[in-house]
Parts: C-alpha cells; structure tokens; sequence
C-alpha cells in the first residue's frame, strides 16, 4: 500500500495532474496485463516459493533506487513512467505464483477459506501501511516513504521460508509459445472460464482502478492531504478484512457463482456513491463498502478459476 500511494503521490506532486497519475498506474497495468500470460507459464515451471521470494527482492530494488532519487532530487518524470511497467511486470508474475502456492498447501477442499485468509492478512497489512504510509509521506516525505516500502520488500522474503510449494506439473523443456497457445486455447473452449476472465476485465478496469485514483481525490476533491489520502486507503481495506472475515466464515460455499455476481455489482453501487460524496466521512464509509465488495469478488472469482482449471494449466488461468 505505501508503494502504491507514494507513486501516485509523487506523480501528483510532480505534475499537479491527475492524468499523469492516471498514465502512471495505466503503465503498471500495461505490464501486468502484457506479461500476465508469461507469468502464468513461470508459475507453471518454476518453484513458486522461490519466484515470490526473487521478485520482492527486486521490487524492494526498484523502491529503493526511487526513494534515492526523490531524496537527492533527481527524480524525474520520465524515470518513474519507465519503473512503473517494471512494477506492473512483477505483479504479473507474483499474482499467479502466490494463488498457485496457496492451492499447493491447502489443496481444492479448503480454498475459498484460505484465500480469505490470505487477502485478510494482506488487508490488515495494508490498513497499517496506509496509515503509516500517510503518516511517513506527511512527516519525513515521499522520498522516505518508498525507502519503508522497499525495506519492508527486503524483508518479505523471510517469511515464505517454512512455506510448503508443490512441485511444477509442467514440462520444463516445452517451447514457451506452446504453453501459451495451450493456456490460450483451453481458456477459450472453456465456457466457465471464458466468462469468469471476460468479468476480470470488467472488474479489474472499472473496479480496483479507484484505488489509484485515491491520491488525487484526497487532495482535489476532498481536500484532506497526505493523512487522508492514507486514511481513505485504510477505510478501504478495513472494508476488505471484513469481507474476508465474512467469506472465511462461511466455509466452502456452493452458491460462488450467485455470491461473485452479488459482489461485483456491489462494488459497482459503491463506487457510484463515491463518485459524487463531497464528505470525507462518508467516502471513507463507502471505501469500506467497496473493498468489502471487492475481496469478496477477489477470493470467489480467485477460487473458482482455480476449482474449473486443469491442473497442468492453473498458473496460466490465473496469469490469464
């Protein structure tokens, strides 16, 4: 979360504009949505322990590197337009190497609960570093706010040490763009997976897109600053850990497909109100809605990619 809002906070600090905060995020996503496919076949290949482990490193790097810049000020724009689709890249190999090792440890009975616990521990973090990340970014700047983000990158890895990842089902030695038409192929004659990566798209633009829009609603349209603008990413969250304690708490659902469908259009209703709310306290309300609304599509949809996939195929589907 302080990587995220730092970025944006930067962007807006430096350009006074929201659609340089725009372009920004629309470059991470271009290389997340550009390498999701390879990220896929890596996470069918390799060690999924160890690719999550390598890519904090290297993301912890890059945050690195940027806070010295801001600190020495030599940071530009055009430097921060180019490390975002880096960034963009390393989520696309994480996202399907850590949903894979999920399953690796829990197996198919137990997912959609252990999902939930996942994004709840990644929520509550982000609660904590929202508020901190405001705080830091408010205090002692942006420079130093992405020295804490890359520290907490470094240390990262030593927590997936005792975690159990299962071994790779896939042939090493095909040809990548065989494993790729095969992924690509087998999504598109499947008619439960074709619709659930035809939502992603809807969700994933119109949905979690708010989220780095909040630094210029913080500052524009609520005029709350810094401390907001990690209050509002807080709120957000605190939203989230309730809709993974709610999801967690019902066990293995048989309606997922009725619950994905409620959620999405939940989070859509959010968004609307947050759209046009002029008042501080109720936008942080309405951004606990829609990050209730939004894990709880996150853990479903996550889950049922996984439950109709073939198993040589999952990190491609999820990478999808």
């Amino acid at each position: 979360s302080m990587e995220l809002l730092a970025l944006g906070w930067l962007v807006l600090l430096m350009t006074d504009s929201p659609l340089w905060v725009g372009v920004a995020s629309g470059l991470r996503g271009m290389g997340h949505v550009g390498f999701g496919l390879f990220g896929g076949v890596i996470a069918d290949r390799m060690n999924r322990r160890n690719v999550l482990g390598l890519l904090q490193l290297l993301r912890g790097l890059i945050l690195a590197v940027l806070g010295v810049l801001v600190l020495t000020d030599q940071v530009e724009l055009w430097q921060i337009l180019a490390v975002a689709p880096l960034l963009g890249v390393a989520d696309a190999i994480a996202a399907p190497a850590l949903q894979s090792l999920i399953y690796d440890t829990v197996g198919p009975g137990r997912l959609l609960n252990a999902m939930a616990a996942m994004l709840a521990g990644f929520h509550l973090s982000w609660v904590a570093g929202s508020v901190v990340a405001g705080t830091v970014i408010n205090t002692a700047g942006v420079g130093v706010g992405f020295l804490v983000a890359a520290g907490a990158n470094f240390a990262s890895p030593a927590l997936l040490l005792r975690v159990h990842s299962g071994q790779p089902v896939h042939h090493p030695w095909e040809p990548v763009w065989r494993s790729l038409l095969d992924g690509l192929k087998y999504a598109s004659t499947n008619r439960q997976i074709r619709a659930l990566l035809l939502l992603s798209i809807l969700v994933e633009t119109f949905g979690f897109a708010y989220i780095f829009m909040l630094p210029v609603v913080a500052r524009d349209v609520l005029q709350v600053g810094a401390s907001g603008l990690g209050y509002l990413s807080a709120a957000g969250s605190v939203g989230a850990l309730a809709g993974t304690i709610v999801v967690g708490g019902l066990g293995e659902v048989r309606e997922k497909w009725s619950m994905l469908a409620t959620a999405s259009g939940g989070a859509g209703v959010g968004l609307l109100l947050f759209a046009v709310s002029p008042w501080f306290a109720t936008s942080l309300v309405l951004a606990g809605a829609i990050g209730l609304a939004l894990v709880v599509y996150d853990a479903t949809i996550a889950t049922l990619l996984q439950l109709v996939s073939a198993e040589a195929l999952r990190g491609r589907i999820l990478g999808m």
